[in-house]
């Protein structure tokens, strides 16, 4: 993902891993249609596939949720990302969870989203456990006590719900040399981050 696309050679080189667990471990991502060839090396001599993460599939929905407005995004395993939808934030939660959903079915109609693979993800201003998956305390926005999961399971995928501030910190701990323009710079990188961790 860091790279775009690489050799299984280049791949066992840079992990350090024994070059007949890289060609298992590719098989095994092929078979899951997680990678695919999109090339063959331009090198002299023997020529080699490159392989990189597949482009036709969400891997992440993300509303990034701010006090005053929620960027919808979607994001895929190669890295690429946009920006789907925006709304107004509420501060009655029964309000924002029909935006969201609406915008799931917008997304749905207009994107591949894979059972098993493709997450949603909260990202939120406030007292998270991620684990459960549950909003304490949103004090801006006057939320508390919401079992995202449970909120959400008509959306029929895995949802996960972190802290924003967390969520900023990870990603620029892995992706600090991106670019700077703040807004997006933060909505490009936690869709990063969240497609290299599932």
């Amino acid at each position: 993902m860091e790279k775009g696309k690489d050799t299984r050679v280049q791949i066992a080189n840079d992990t350090g891993l024994a070059p007949s667990a890289i060609w298992r471990l590719i098989g095994e991502l092929e078979d899951e249609e997680l990678v695919e060839v999109v090339d063959v090396s331009k090198r002299k001599g023997r020529k080699s596939a490159l392989y990189a993460p597949k482009s036709s599939f969400v891997s992440s929905v993300i509303y990034n949720v701010e006090v005053l407005e929620t960027l919808v995004g979607v994001g895929f395993l190669d890295g690429s990302w946009k920006i789907v939808d925006k709304f107004e934030t509420s501060k009655d939660f029964g309000q924002f969870k029909s935006l969201a959903i609406e915008s799931f079915k917008s997304i749905r109609r207009n994107y591949t989203l894979r059972h098993g693979t493709t997450r949603f993800v909260f990202s939120l201003p406030g007292v998270v456990n991620y684990e459960k998956k549950f909003l304490i305390n949103a004090p801006n926005l006057n939320w508390k006590n919401i079992d995202f999961q449970e909120t959400f399971k008509e959306l029929e995928f895995k949802v996960l719900a972190e802290n924003d501030a967390n969520l900023a910190l990870l990603a620029e701990h892995f992706f600090a040399r991106m670019s700077r323009n703040l807004k997006l710079h933060s909505f490009c990188i936690l869709v990063r981050v969240l497609a290299e961790l599932f």
